[in-house]
């Protein structure tokens, strides 16, 4: 969809014609997904009376969907439930697409007026916190909070907005399709009357990939590289474009605050000469700061690592639960809600912290930048011959921080979720062949 964008917003006709047959592809997964959320449904609950059949027709599945006690036949509806969700969202995604390639739209609801809107707001706990006073220290408070909330929610639309989420998403999905196709020929190997497993030598016979099943499986493989090959190409014309949006966007709200009645320039109270060290308005384009491209690196990993163990949990309870059982795990909710937004605050406070240091150590930021004694005096390169000690501390500071928020997530998420949170799979499925 991202290199066919251009193509189907200068012909309409052709436009539509992809429309349709995007509404009938995603009928048809629709329709295809709805008969796992029935419990017969690659059942392995052990001693629970009921069982599957793999040899079982499909029309069976389709008829207990009008049965009343389909949607209270365990996790598996809320797995079917999720999966279509999932799939609802992403043709409707492309089809906005379609009609608003640059995402006008949805950056004016999702992005400008409420930036807008929180910048007024953190332009306000500004003036308050360099007020003359001792109450003024505590505004610091807030305002820093607010203003490391604005930043992580702003690295997080960034990151939404790029080509690398949905290189991740389309490898996620990949990756997620490929479990359930494995797992559901698996588990078609033998019959479960909900008691006793039995082989089912007829599907066992029919259960065999060829070369027909296994060449559009490799050639899948194909988006993936394309949508990398244009992420690296169209990288850098991305990031100009949108800092020049964002240098607009600054200087229009600038001048619609300089006459807001909300914050009133030429406060008698305040003053400009004070001595802490705060974010200013007009904010400075974000990606210009090194804490911010750290920040979204920080970002990018805990989605990886997130992705990755999603995936784990998938593959570990795949024919007991399905999707559900990612929803169910202890680790992973405790993981989402609340320690990587805990690890986001913690790794901008931390830079908050080194920032004060290196302002009241005089030097200490040209030492940094690299103005200290090279590491090698050597001939093997200019790049080489550039590296410092300054430097060399500077970039092992950055990723042992970026290192540290990533373990001190998942080591205390762990911690908190009890002694079972990774054995939990294993304890669920010990009992199924």
């Amino acid at each position: 969809m991202a290199f066919l964008e251009g193509y189907f917003q200068t012909n309409n006709n052709m436009r539509i014609i992809r429309i349709f047959f995007m509404v009938v592809l995603a009928s048809l997964l629709i329709a295809a997904l709805l008969p796992t959320g029935s419990k017969q449904w690659l059942n392995q609950y052990v001693n629970d009376g009921d069982g599957y059949y793999p040899s079982l027709s499909t029309a069976c599945y389709y008829r207990e969907l009008s049965m009343p006690s389909f949607v209270r036949r365990g996790p598996k509806i809320w797995s079917m439930l999720f999966s279509v969700t999932v799939v609802a969202f992403s043709y409707i995604h492309c089809g906005m697409r379609l009609f608003d390639p640059t995402t006008e739209t949805s950056r004016k609801y999702f992005r400008t007026w409420p930036g807008y809107k929180i910048k007024q707001l953190l332009h306000s706990l500004e003036r308050r916190a360099l007020c003359k006073g001792f109450w003024a220290k505590f505004w610091h408070v807030p305002y820093l909070s607010l203003y490391a909330v604005f930043t992580s929610c702003r690295a997080l639309y960034d990151i939404s907005e790029s080509m690398l989420l949905e290189i991740i998403w389309l490898t996620f999905a990949m990756a997620w399709g490929t479990i359930k196709v494995w797992e559901t020929r698996a588990s078609a190997a033998y019959n479960y009357d909900g008691i006793n497993f039995t082989f089912n030598d007829d599907v066992r016979e029919e259960n065999t990939w060829t070369f027909g099943q296994t060449l559009p499986l490799i050639l899948l493989l194909l988006p993936l590289l394309s949508m990398a090959q244009a992420y690296l190409d169209n990288d850098a014309k991305a990031h100009e474009a949108n800092t020049t949006e964002s240098l607009e966007e600054t200087a229009q709200e600038k001048g619609t605050l300089s006459s807001s009645p909300v914050v009133e320039v030429g406060d008698e109270n305040c003053t400009n000469g004070t001595e802490d060290i705060l974010p200013r308005y007009p904010f400075d384009h974000f990606t210009s700061h090194t804490w911010y491209r750290d920040h979204i690196l920080l970002l990018l990993c805990q989605i990886l690592l997130v992705t990755g163990f999603a995936l784990w949990v998938l593959t570990a309870l795949a024919n007991v639960f399905g999707i559900s059982a990612i929803l169910r795990n202890r680790l992973f909710l405790i993981w989402i809600l609340a320690m990587v937004p805990l690890a986001s605050m913690l790794h901008l406070v931390l830079w908050y912290i080194a920032a004060l240091i290196v302002c009241r150590w005089e030097g200490a930021e040209r030492w940094l930048k690299g103005e200290g004694k090279s590491v090698s005096t050597t001939t093997w390169g200019a790049w080489w011959r550039n590296i410092t000690v300054g430097k060399v501390v500077y970039w092992i500071l950055r990723l042992g921080l970026v290192g540290g928020c990533l373990m001190f997530t998942f080591f205390l998420s762990l911690e908190i979720s009890g002694p079972d949170a990774l054995e939990y799979g294993e304890e669920v499925t010990s009992d199924t062949p």
